[in-house]
C-alpha cells in the first residue's frame, strides 16, 4: 500500500482475534507438517488459506496452497481447484497483498542456504500455475 499513490489496499482489515486464529491454525499446520503434531485435514488447510488470501498474506496463503497439493497426493481434487484458484487469484494484484506480513512461521524464515526470505510470488505463480493445469485437465476431459 502506498499512501504516495492513493491506492488504498484491498486486502481486508481483520480483526486481532481473527488473525490470532489464522496464525495458532498455520502453526498447527506447520508443526503438523513436520510430523512434530496431528495431521491437519485438507478442509482446515483450505479455509486457512482463503483466510489468508483474504487479509493479505500471500506468503502463508502459498503455504497453505503447498500443503494442501502435500495433503493431496494424487493432485488437488477437481471440487476444490476452482476454490482455491478464485481464493488465490485476488493475490496477482499488489494491492491485494499486505506489504507488511502480520502472520509468521516457516513460510517466513530463510531456508538453510539461502540468503533473504523467500519470495512468495514465485510460489504463488507455482500454485497458480498447478490448478490451472488441474482446471484444463478436467475441461479436456469434458
Amino acid at each position: 500500500y502506498s499512501a504516495k499513490s492513493g491506492n488504498k489496499p484491498s486486502w481486508e482489515e481483520m480483526d486481532p482475534a481473527l488473525l490470532g486464529e489464522l496464525q495458532d491454525g498455520l502453526l498447527e499446520a506447520a508443526a503438523a507438517a513436520q510430523g512434530e503434531a496431528d495431521p491437519v485435514g485438507a478442509d482446515e488447510l483450505v479455509e486457512l488459506l482463503e483466510g489468508c488470501a483474504r487479509a493479505g498474506e500471500i506468503a502463508a496463503a502459498v503455504f497453505c496452497g503447498e500443503r494442501i497439493e502435500a495433503v493431496h497426493e494424487g493432485g488437488v481434487p477437481d471440487e476444490l481447484v476452482d476454490r482455491l484458484f478464485e481464493a488465490l487469484k485476488p493475490l496477482l494484484r499488489p494491492s491485494a497483498v499486505r506489504a507488511q506480513p502480520v502472520l509468521t512461521g516457516p513460510w517466513s524464515e530463510t531456508a538453510p542456504g539461502k540468503v533473504g526470505a523467500p519470495n512468495p510470488r514465485k510460489g504463488l505463480g507455482r500454485v497458480l500455475d498447478k490448478l490451472i493445469r488441474k482446471r484444463r485437465e478436467r475441461e479436456l476431459a469434458q
